[in-house]
């Protein structure tokens, strides 16, 4: 126990002098999702600020408030839609009894293009505009007007910011505007925010791999040279390649091309800047919303439901040969290799269970993708998701290579590797298997997922769960037909060996991992992570080396003990950081 105390001294003397810093001259790279945590000089490079066009207004009348915007040289934050990378500014409103908030008018973003990525928002100061209604029934005297403003700024490398802002306003019998100069800045502002396009046309073609937008002005109107467009729908559009402008005899007419699996929305919206002001297309008149769809052959529709839900099936099976399934599969080819030199009822049973924990999680996210609208494997674009599943097939990898054992008596070589859970372990490892399959399933399934996120939710069910019984088929198979099961090897020292392989196949995925982390956050975060992991492999070696049935009581608690501090360390250090 003293060599255990002494150990855990040393290591926390070392993590409390070693500061995760980059070396000098070392840039972070690029961020294109939401870290948490601030810059090494703790520095906000934005600030915002509340202006109101009136100084005094009527009960019953409607004014204007401006969010001011003032980012430092070379930093941006990001528009309504940010485009391939970045975080909408949002705003969270506190107002008196009797106003309201409206809509905000975004004015015109520009473009950023970086690393292939384009976004889209705005550098060193932008206005926001929203529209405000006083009740007739809200009582005189000073108010206070105050919106909390969260927002990602970007400079090589990405940090949140929120803060609050606040102003006065009068309400009482008389109206009073603000002064000279602050009109002069809402007037300005109102210059940068899109007309409406009320009284324009717009229509639709689709081809093969582009969507043609033709926008017919009405008569009469006059209008300058089509500049950029600015598009609100995601997962639509490849923006790399941009929009092709072009001015009519009468209108303007822009192709954009397609991502390879789009998702077509039910109407096309964005903002067509010209060389002189900016239109805002949500309010034009719609024909053809939805576009003809491409040559026979290039998507999952033309197969119809069966078609669709053949794919999954057989997609389903084909997971299982996958990289990001087979390290976890190969634990449980263990399992039932295990039981089927015992009790083949239980067998069968485990292999149902297994089943049963597949199908259960992929109704789950059958769920999700059917009230979120959320698209598959649309939620490893969270940092804390992908943190988490680092961590977690870090800790199996451990388990895997005899660091520790958690349920198991590894006393001998080929003993029992049936862990105290029982059923619920089978269980368990369905939803396992679901998790470490999401990510594989693009290659495979890219077309028919994309179908199967604009259908109607029961057919979205019908699909996973065609997914699922691909996925689960082969072991139910395996552990209901005795004969097959006879045809397994009987447990040996070649489990243990099996075991420590199918640990080198999760390490792989952890660094797979990790890589696609590199992408998501900074440098310095990404050590953090890693150092996170350092803790967690610290935590299963205490708890390995003196959880073990000969120590003393006092020892497996204390031992115990420390390593769950362990490893709830890593976790908030790895998720919070």
């Amino acid at each position: 126990m003293k060599q255990l105390l002494f150990t855990l001294l040393g290591f926390l003397f070392l993590s409390a002098t070693a500061q995760v810093e980059l070396p000098k001259g070392l840039q972070a790279p690029s961020v294109f999702s939401l870290p948490t945590g601030t810059g090494a000089d703790n520095k906000v490079h934005t600030r915002i600020s509340l202006l109101t066009d009136h100084e005094a207004v009527t009960p019953g009348s409607s004014f204007q408030v401006a969010l001011r915007l003032e980012m430092d040289p070379h930093w941006h934050t990001y528009w309504e839609y940010p485009g391939d990378s970045g975080l909408a500014t949002t705003l969270e409103w506190t107002l008196p009894e009797g106003v309201t908030a409206g809509t905000p008018q975004w004015p015109t973003p520009q473009t950023f293009t970086e690393d292939s990525l384009v976004s889209y928002g705005y550098e060193e100061q932008a206005y926001v505009l929203i529209p405000l209604t006083v009740a007739a029934t809200a009582t005189p005297g000073t108010v206070t007007l105050s919106v909390k403003a969260a927002w990602l700024e970007c400079k090589g490398m990405c940090l949140p910011g929120d803060d609050t802002a606040s102003t006065s306003l009068t309400i009482g019998a008389q109206a009073a505007k603000a002064d000279n100069e602050i009109s002069a800045q809402f007037e300005r502002a109102e210059s940068r925010i899109p007309a409406n396009a009320e009284g324009w046309i717009l229509t639709s073609e689709r081809n093969a791999g582009s969507i043609t937008l033709s926008l017919r002005a009405p008569e009469g109107t006059e209008f300058a040279e089509p500049t950029d467009f600015f598009p609100r729908n995601e997962l639509l559009w490849n923006l790399a390649k941009g929009f092709q402008l072009a001015k009519t005899e009468s209108g303007v007419r822009i192709t954009g091309f397609l991502q390879e699996d789009p998702v077509i929305p039910e109407q096309f919206d964005g903002v067509l800047a010209f060389r002189e002001g900016a239109l805002d297309l949500e309010n034009a008149s719609r024909t053809g919303e939805v576009p003809a769809a491409p040559p026979a052959g290039n998507n999952a529709a033309d197969f119809g439901l069966a078609g669709a839900l053949g794919l999954a099936f057989l997609g389903g099976l084909l997971l299982n040969l996958m990289p990001c399934v087979f390290p976890v599969l190969g634990l449980k080819i263990s399992g039932f290799v295990h039981q089927a030199h015992g009790d083949m009822k239980k067998a069968k049973l485990h292999g149902w269970i297994f089943a049963l924990g597949i199908f259960l999680s992929m109704q789950v996210l059958a769920v999700v993708v059917s009230t979120l609208n959320l698209a598959w494997g649309q939620q490893f674009q969270s940092v804390g998701m992908n943190v988490g599943i680092t961590l977690l097939f870090f800790a199996l990898a451990l388990n895997l290579f005899g660091v520790f054992e958690i349920g198991t008596r590894m006393t001998t070589v080929g003993g029992t590797l049936q862990t105290k859970s029982g059923y619920a372990g089978s269980f368990y490892s369905g939803l396992l298997v679901t998790l470490a399959a999401t990510p594989c399933t693009a290659p495979l399934l890219g077309v028919a997922l994309g179908w199967a996120a604009g259908q109607p939710p029961f057919t979205i069910f019908l699909f996973f769960s065609a997914l699922s019984l691909g996925m689960a088929l082969p072991y139910v198979i395996l552990s209901n037909i005795p004969a097959l099961m006879e045809k397994v090897p009987a447990p040996g020292a070649w489990m243990e060996t099996f075991k420590q392989a199918m640990g080198f196949l999760i390490a792989a995925f952890v660094m797979i991992w990790i890589w696609v982390l590199a992408g998501q956050i900074p440098v310095a975060h990404l050590l953090t992570v890693l150092s996170s992991l350092l803790l967690i492999a610290l935590a299963g070696w205490i708890y390995g080396k003196w959880c073990l049935p000969h120590r003393s009581r006092r020892s497996r608690s204390i031992s115990a003990l420390l390593a769950l501090f362990l490893a709830g360390t890593a976790i908030v250090r790895a998720v919070h950081y």
